[in-house]
């Protein structure tokens, strides 16, 4: 006899069973996709001592006839493909014919179905893959499989399998899939006679997620959505402050199939960067409906990895749609509205004017950004007064005491100002109150000289590009640093940069208490105390306006009308040669001075209080790590986050009430206001309870 030998059914089963049956889970798994497939609505998933003892899975789907019910005990028998081209436009769950067999082989398995059209239900009973007992069932329409004993017949592979928990752990994980891809069906697991998951059929995702992975996380999830003549992405995400350890918030689905990619969850990562903190991940519900014939879901055994024609261009897809997505989502929990950070046409700005001024009081127009980028105006707050960004409501006036304001929003801030004033003066006449003259309303101190290390930020919420009124006409405008260093700044860059209105009110409607140690401030907002972290909102909004710039491809620049030499060292000389043109990009012109010395000709604006030095060293080492084939489009992110460093002041830093002031308005106009572009929190809220609780008040 020949060494080569057939092996035996059994024997073959038992090796399937080895691939296909890893865990309980796994068949936990196998069934329950074999009931989506039958068309069940309904599917109940019984559990005892973690799948070991007992695995039992009822269906309301369309049953098989006694016929059918024994073809599906044998190998590769199935009803989902006929011929080798329906191999490659598979999209039901299964389509092997392996599972059912395999199981069989390894368990005491029980099968009870029955088809709409029989008369009756067919029960069989096969245990360790041996012959199946045929006997009658009264079940109704639909599948009841029992699987008793896993591994019963192969005591090395019992060996493995851990704790009773650990084991219905994956077994949740599966049923959490499965329930994620189809929210109309009603999925139902008990273990050990106690219900653990139960989700309700719903058209909703955002329900099915909160019941399968919690309420407060369900509430924190956004619509995305995207499509192509070959492609569709549907789904929902977190905001970046609701996060968990680990991808396994990340469901990825590709034609209502659970799978595992590393590419597509480095994408949904890489959304996130510079919104989390390093270690934590979000919660992403995905999915891509594709053409089969685009696809390969023949290469895994448990069906969870899958091939991509075009792997590439729905990484692309899924990065660009999920930074979209997060880029108009509301951060702060108490803004619902959100208003484009892109400047829009003047009239859809002015109507945003004017539904703020309405719905703020009169006190908190203090807040409201002034045209003028050299000053925040103030109504009649005296600049020594409390350092409160939160003021007194003042009385509303009844629209009879009142002259109708003209139809026509303002045109600016300062018409609004005017506006403001005739009605407080009308509404004195009408009390009987003595008029006063006409007042003007007594600008702050420059928020831009205050603050040195965010130039040139102009809050004005028109979406007009920002002119000075009192610019000079020429082109170069030259300004004197501390340090009488003659500066010239391109006025027309300068000064036609597209303005920022606000995202929302929230932290300029706080109530500011006071700064501990230079570097934190502290706010109160009604029953809640609010600690940011000073260095953190600079960081963000430093990055947020060199990224706007950068994809702009037009960074503010300040030119040195006497540029300053910077010594490099040899290897930064050469890396300061090799990148010049990615320098220039960012907003920095350096020419060579002779060995290892340099000219530095301009910086951007917003670093120009920086160490020059210091700042194209790191920006050279930034453009040198990594792949050297990276474009610097690539590496955007990276770089831009080393630049928002050094535009952002560092170690104790004493603020005065209007730079604090400015600053919350800052923040007010950007988006992603929660973290710093490294993914630290920029600011976080004890509510009064918890202090109360501190101090065993409650």
């Amino acid at each position: 006899m020949g060494k080569v030998q057939l092996l035996s059914d059994d024997l073959i089963n038992k090796i399937a069973a080895g691939e296909v049956v890893e865990r309980p889970a796994s068949v936990v798994k196998e069934l329950a996709e074999n009931a989506i497939d039958a068309g069940a609505t309904r599917i109940d998933v019984d559990i005892e001592r973690g799948g070991k003892r007992m695995i039992r899975i009822a269906d309301d789907g369309c049953g098989m006839t006694q016929e059918d019910a024994m073809m599906a005990l044998k190998r590769h028998a199935t009803s989902k493909i006929r011929s080798e081209d329906d191999l490659f436009r598979i999209m039901t769950m299964g389509f092997r014919g392996e599972a059912v067999p395999s199981i069989a082989s390894v368990s005491r398995f029980i099968l009870e179905t029955r088809s709409e059209e029989s008369e009756g239900g067919v029960r069989l009973v096969v245990e360790g893959g041996g012959d199946p007992k045929i006997s009658g069932s009264g079940r109704a329409k639909g599948t009841t499989i029992e699987v008793r004993d896993l591994f019963f017949n192969l005591p090395a592979r019992c060996k493995f399998l851990k704790a009773d928990g650990t084991e219905f752990s994956h077994i949740a994980e599966a049923i959490t899939r499965l329930s994620m891809a189809h929210p109309d069906v009603r999925f139902r697991l008990t273990h050990n006679g106690r219900v653990q998951l139960q989700a309700h059929p719903t058209h909703e995702l955002r329900e099915r997620v909160a019941s399968l992975l919690g309420k407060q996380v369900g509430k924190a999830m956004y619509p995305m959505e995207f499509s192509t003549s070959w492609l569709e992405l549907k789904g929902v995400f977190s905001r970046p402050d609701v996060t968990t350890q680990g991808t396994k918030g990340i469901y990825l689905f590709v034609n209502g199939r659970f799978i595992r990619h590393r590419g597509f969850s480095h994408a949904c990562q890489e959304a996130y960067r510079g919104t989390i903190e390093k270690g934590r991940y979000p919660y992403i519900v995905m999915f891509l409906t594709i053409d089969p014939a685009e696809i390969d879901v023949n290469v895994h055994p448990q069906k969870i990895e899958v091939r991509f024609q075009r792997e590439s261009e729905i990484y692309g897809r899924i990065l660009s749609t999920l930074r979209h997505a997060l880029s108009r989502t509301p951060w702060v929990e108490s803004t619902r509205s959100l208003v484009s950070t892109t400047p829009s046409t003047a009239s859809s700005s002015t109507e945003t004017t004017s539904s703020v001024a309405t719905t703020q009081t009169s006190a908190s127009t203090s807040h409201t950004p002034s045209t003028n980028t050299q000053s925040t105006a103030s109504i009649s707050t005296p600049t020594s007064s409390v350092p409160s960004l939160a003021e007194e409501d003042t009385p509303t006036s009844s629209p009879a005491s009142v002259p109708a304001e003209p139809k026509a929003a303002p045109r600016n801030f300062e018409e609004f100002q005017r506006r403001f004033l005739q009605a407080a003066q009308a509404q004195k006449l009408a009390l009987g109150e003595d008029a006063q003259p006409e007042q003007k309303l007594a600008p702050l101190p420059s928020a831009q000289d205050n603050l040195p290390f965010l130039p040139g930020w102009d809050p004005n919420p028109k979406g007009e590009q920002a002119t000075r009124a009192s610019a000079p006409s020429q082109a170069t405008v030259q300004t004197q640093t501390a340090s009488n260093e003659v500066i010239t700044t391109d006025g027309e860059e300068a000064y036609e940069e597209k303005v920022r209105r606000p995202v929302s009110t929230f932290f300029s409607s706080l109530k500011y208490i006071g700064q501990f140690a230079q570097m934190y401030l502290i706010f109160e907002n009604g029953d809640t105390l609010i600690y940011l972290d000073q260095h953190a909102a600079h960081e963000r909004i430093a990055y947020q306006r060199l990224l706007e710039s950068f994809d702009q491809e037009r960074i503010p620049q300040q030119r040195f009308l006497i540029p300053p030499r910077i010594e490099l060292s040899i290897v930064e000389a050469q890396r300061a040669e090799q990148h010049s043109d990615d320098l220039e990009r960012l907003g920095i012109e350096i020419e060579p001075f002779g060995g290892q010395s340099f000219a530095l000709k301009s910086v951007p604006d917003i670093l120009k209080k920086g160490d020059p030095r210091a700042l194209v060293s790191d920006l050279l080492e930034e453009l040198s790590s990594g792949k050297k084939t990276a474009s610097l489009d690539q590496r955007r992110d990276e770089v831009l986050m080393r630049m928002a460093c050094h535009g952002s002041v560092r170690g104790p830093h004493k603020l005065t009430p209007d730079e604090v002031r400015a600053l919350m308005q800052q923040l007010d106009c950007i988006d992603f206001k929660a973290n710093c572009p490294h993914g630290r929190p920029i600011y976080f809220e004890m509510p009064r309870k918890e202090l109360e609780k501190r101090f065993h008040r409650t």
